[in-house]
């Protein structure tokens, strides 16, 4: 057993990430921000790890090559000689332990610590990724058994929105998640239907938190809390000749952020609204439970009461609005929207309109 293979062993953790924070000499590995191991490469002969008290006073009466560490909380922390008597096996078993132990201590509000999830689903969280919709196409959450795979993280690098727009995320602010879901028998006509589904739960969740502010979903799939985007999401399906294989959508909701430095025009927080944090987690149940009951209409074609919801909850349906498309800006009301997502306008001419995403806009 050498340093190489504790250092592999902990990265192998899920949501273990590594860092210098105490030098170069010295490698930490943390989940969600609170370390479980270290390894002084001054000292490559032992491993530092958390342990439970009664426990770490059993093992440096059993072991001659366990000890309290060195410079950190005895009481808490072994070092872990890695050339001594303390066999391979134990080893890992103990940075195991020292994993656990930090899991077990993290707040039930954390991200990662979320297990409340219906049958069927999988969840696991990163800290910090590229792109979750990057992330649900790559072994193993493109593959994986479970019916609905759901990923969390802290920080997306390169988060992207609807053709090629990005969307500004501070660090373990907001509510960034993907998930990745295998419709059942759901033809790619019908493709708008699950969007439909996905931003009615997402509205419906936010809606509980900002009691008394209008929650809306500004066509296709924004949620709009009054004149302001609180959240926006992204869809892509896998076909199998006409048949909807697999979903992924990203969602990323500006939940605790105090203010926005980017190009988007319009950006607001539940904070913001609110005047208070939000509980991530708490927000992120309320989706789920959400979610699954949208779905269970789509599970029984009843797209019936998934476009009376959503055009209950459109953005300025019914009110006479300005927009803009290829011609120019023009006033209009929203009628509706077609099975195929089409949005349907009766401009102030009394000409009707359609158009699917991209070709026409709002005016806010």
């Amino acid at each position: 057993m050498d340093i190489e293979q504790i250092r592999d062993y902990c990265l192998q953790k899920p949501g273990a990430t590594e860092d210098q924070a105490f030098g170069p000499d010295g490698l930490l590995f943390r989940v969600n921000g609170k370390i479980f191991a270290y390894l002084n490469l001054e000292r490559p002969d032992r491993v530092t790890l958390k342990c439970q008290p009664d426990h770490a006073i059993a093992l440096r009466d059993r072991y001659n090559g366990v000890s309290g560490a060195w410079h950190w909380n005895k009481r808490h922390w072994n070092d872990v000689r890695l050339d001594a008597d303390v066999p391979a096996d134990v080893i890992l078993s103990l940075v195991d332990h020292s994993y656990e132990e930090v899991v077990r201590g993290l707040p039930k509000k954390t991200l990662f610590r979320f297990t409340e999830m219906p049958p069927g689903w999988w969840h696991t969280h990163l800290p910090t990724t590229d792109s979750l919709m990057n992330d649900l196409q790559r072994p193993p959450y493109a593959d994986h058994p479970s019916e609905v795979v759901l990923l969390t993280t802290d920080h997306q690098q390169a988060g992207r929105g609807q053709r090629g727009t990005t969307w500004e995320s501070e660090e373990r602010k907001n509510l960034l998640f993907g998930l990745r879901f295998r419709p059942k028998n759901l033809n790619a006509e019908h493709s708008f239907r699950i969007s439909q589904a996905v931003a009615l739960a997402v509205a419906d969740a936010v809606a509980e938190c900002v009691k008394g502010c209008p929650v809306s979903i500004k066509w296709p799939n924004d949620i709009y809390c009054g004149d302001r985007k609180v959240c926006g999401m992204l869809l892509e399906h896998d076909l199998c000749g006409t048949e909807i294989t697999a979903t992924r959508v990203g969602i990323g909701i500006n939940v605790n952020q105090e203010t926005f430095t980017g190009d988007a025009p319009n950006p607001v927080s539940l904070l913001q609204i609110r005047g208070r944090e939000t509980d991530r987690a708490a927000l992120l149940r309320k989706f789920v439970k959400h979610f699954v009951h949208h779905c269970e209409a789509l599970r029984q074609n009843d797209f019936a009461s998934l476009q009376t919801r959503y055009l209950h909850r459109l953005y300025r349906k019914g009110i006479p609005a300005l927009f803009t498309d290829a011609q120019g800006t023009f006033t209009a009301t929203i009628q509706g929207v077609d099975a195929g997502g089409r949005l349907l306008l009766c401009d102030d001419k009394q000409h009707e309109r359609s158009y699917t995403f991209k070709e026409v806009s709002y005016v806010i």
